[in-house]
């Protein structure tokens, strides 16, 4: 064999791998493409991309990648690790004044996913978060309805770029609640998540939190004015009495905490762990300010006081 010909089998076989890498580096970049994020109503991700939610950490530039196992909620991300697909824990932390909301109103509602690039799907499914779900802890399969409240089967067809879906979300709770949109694929064995922080008004009670007064970016902004209602079996507080959990308190209620007066910013019934000072969205500290009228009067006095030498 001559030096040509072993030159030229050498560059045919380089040739090649050089092909086969390209081709299977094109096939990665068509899978790791294939992402998406619900933007209406904006999900928790989706909100940290537009600066709403803050301190997110890296899924601000990437909310359609949080994917994750597949075939919730039999398998899936672990319980606590649920908002963030395992891969983004600052989407894990949940506080019941963490995170930016958005108003809904149960019944029909319009779901629109945004895919960077569209995989094969099996199916769709969007769940609820319980009444009585606590808003202080990580997301998990307990605080969650396991039966979703609306299920598309795609059967494994390609989506287009936008997905929207008409669903009934419940109209037997209200309040501060989570729901998580799971987008099942139907070429991989991986789904991608997507938590939507909701203020829910349906007028009843059920309440798994409270609405949060700063959050005026909303999709049905005609229904975040209206009081969370009166949720039976607990106390009415009597102007400035300590403050004490399981109480129905109003806007306007005064109450004192470890000697100090704050002021109910929003309607709702007291838990433990939700202490004034704690929850900000609730408790606005009143501050003791001397009025301006007795600030005059005070110095009158004390300038005629010094004139005439009286003690």
């Amino acid at each position: 064999m001559t030096i040509g010909k072993i030159k030229g089998s050498t560059l045919l076989i380089t040739c090649g791998m050089m092909l086969l890498m390209a081709v299977g580096f094109i096939l990665f970049a068509d899978s790791a493409s294939a992402h998406g994020y619900i933007e209406s109503p904006k999900s928790r991700a989706y909100l940290c991309k537009q600066g709403e939610n803050i301190n997110c950490g890296p899924v601000q530039y990437e909310p359609q990648s949080v994917e994750g196992p597949g075939t919730f909620p039999k398998f899936g991300p672990p319980d606590g690790q649920i908002a963030g697909a395992g891969v983004f824990p600052d989407l894990d932390v949940q506080k019941v004044d963490r995170w930016k909301r958005v108003n809904l109103k149960g019944g029909k509602n319009t779901f629109q996913w945004h895919l960077t690039a569209p995989h094969r799907t099996t199916e769709w499914k969007y769940y609820i978060t319980k009444k009585n779900w606590d808003p202080n802890k990580p997301l998990s399969r307990d605080a969650l309805e396991l039966e979703p409240f609306c299920y598309i089967n795609d059967a494994g067809k390609k989506p287009s770029t936008t997905v929207t879906h008409e669903c009934n979300v419940p109209t037997d709770r209200s309040g501060y609640h989570l729901i998580l949109g799971v987008w099942e694929i139907d070429d991989t064995q991986n789904a991608f998540y997507q938590v939507i922080d909701v203020n829910l008004n349906n007028g009843d009670s059920g309440n798994g939190g409270t609405k949060d007064p700063d959050n005026g970016d909303t999709e049905n902004p005609d229904n975040g004015d209206t009081e969370d209602p009166d949720n039976g079996g607990t106390e009415e507080p009597s102007k400035g009495s300590e403050w004490k959990a399981q109480v129905s308190y109003q806007v306007g209620d005064q109450v004192t905490y470890q000697g100090k007066t704050y002021q109910c910013r929003q309607s709702h019934t007291s838990q433990t762990g939700w202490e004034p000072p704690k929850v900000p969205a609730l408790w606005k500290e009143e501050k003791k300010v001397q009025s301006h009228e007795a600030e005059q009067e005070r110095s009158f006095w004390e300038k005629l006081t010094s004139y005439f030498g009286w003690e």
